[in-house]
């Protein structure tokens, strides 16, 4: 799978809308968002995925996709591509390279059904958002205007698109499918689009806490996967050893920027019922795997990041920890005392020609007015 890909290329099958659908719908995105302004990027790419994705049955649907590659933020990656003309499978076993061709001889955008030993597979929802992520990031990124506005408002506008994928986790905590397509966007978008840009903030703290989150809500996602029954090797969730997988390259990748040092305890109490290490995220997610005899894949390096971790640690039940074992609602009551989460504040498509020119190298507007035009119709806008 190529980044680069637009978001627009998916092809959505007929709708088959009705009173129910509608409905059912409205239980995915129970919240009309606040977060946007009135004319951004940001907005557009969130009303662009909803719109792509009405239709349940083609939203949840998986197809195929070629595995992905490292984007080379992890310092132990940074030679992979060169290493050798390999990927690794389940459990870190090599199998021969495919080149990616969008589909005309690889397996892209091919029905998983049809295909059920594919290397790679990702709901067409999952797949929507991961993509969008991109549209978010590039439009806080002030290289793309010709701007300068100061020295981290890429990393703060990256972690800006992190927060609001946190966000839209919890405003659809009533459906668990949706919850999942949030954390198949979030794994890649770290480990392999730019996602862990967020590291190169200034706030350190504020940066620890978030990869404490991150871990946070995959856990307390997996618990819940567990109580409805679909943690498990044949689950309808078709890339549970994917995305589980893909949280040790995260782990990895937020390691080796000093994010998981210490040891944040937390100790049980009401609000987080089962006592844990914040840092230690993937031990519990290997544990998970563990327990449910799930075969991790389709990640690079995944033999050797599974070698950094204990699956032998304590797991959560429902019966002694209850609904919420990780504490995930004081988790994210504790994110959101912050005077600002989420939006699109450092959208610079979001700011006034005013400020834009403040700003630009040239002191012009970098928007011209068929940009401006097109954001104010709602289209989903692509940098470089």
């Amino acid at each position: 799978m190529r980044a680069s890909e637009a978001s627009g290329t998916a092809k959505k099958t007929k709708t088959t809308a009705s009173g129910a659908s509608a409905a059912a719908n409205e239980s995915r995105w129970s919240t009309k968002s606040k977060r946007w302004s009135a004319v951004s990027a940001s907005r557009n790419a969130d009303d662009d995925y909803k719109k792509a994705m009405e239709d349940i049955e083609y939203a949840y649907t998986y197809t195929c996709r070629c595995p992905l590659r490292t984007k080379g933020g992890d310092p132990d990656d940074e030679d992979e591509d060169e290493e050798d003309d390999d990927d690794e499978g389940d459990e870190g076993e090599k199998q021969p390279k495919a080149k990616c061709d969008g589909g005309k001889t690889c397996l892209c955008m091919k029905p998983a059904a049809e295909h059920p030993d594919a290397p790679f597979v990702i709901t067409n929802a999952g797949y929507r958002k991961l993509m969008n992520q991109q549209v978010h990031c590039q439009v806080r990124d002030p290289d793309n205007f010709d701007m300068y506005t100061y020295n981290d408002h890429y990393a703060y506008g990256i972690l800006q698109v992190i927060q609001n994928l946190v966000l839209d986790y919890e405003e659809v905590k009533e459906n668990w499918r949706e919850q999942w397509v949030i954390c198949e966007t979030i794994a890649p978008s770290i480990w392999f689009l730019s996602g862990g840009d967020f590291v190169m903030a200034d706030d350190g703290e504020l940066c620890r806490r978030t990869a404490r989150l991150i871990g946070n809500l995959f856990l307390a996602t997996f618990a819940r996967l567990e109580r409805e029954g679909v943690l498990a090797p044949d689950s309808e969730v078709k890339d549970l050893d994917i995305v589980m997988a893909g949280m040790f390259k995260v782990a990895s990748a937020f390691r080796g920027s000093s994010l998981l040092e210490g040891e944040t305890r937390i100790k049980k109490s009401k609000k987080r019922p089962f006592p844990s290490v914040a840092e230690t995220f993937d031990n519990y997610v290997a544990a998970y795997a563990k327990k449910h005899g799930i075969t991790l894949r389709g990640v690079p390096k995944l033999k050797d990041l599974l070698e950094e971790v204990d699956d032998d640690v304590e797991l959560p039940t429902v019966e002694q920890h209850g609904k919420d074992p990780w504490g995930w609602a004081a988790a994210f009551s504790k994110c959101k005392t912050r005077k600002t989460v989420g939006g699109d504040g450092l959208d610079i498509t979001s700011w006034t020609s005013a400020e834009r020119k403040k700003h630009a190298f040239d002191k012009k507007d970098p928007l011209g007015k068929k940009e401006l035009d097109a954001i104010k119709k709602g289209f989903v806008t692509m940098l470089g």
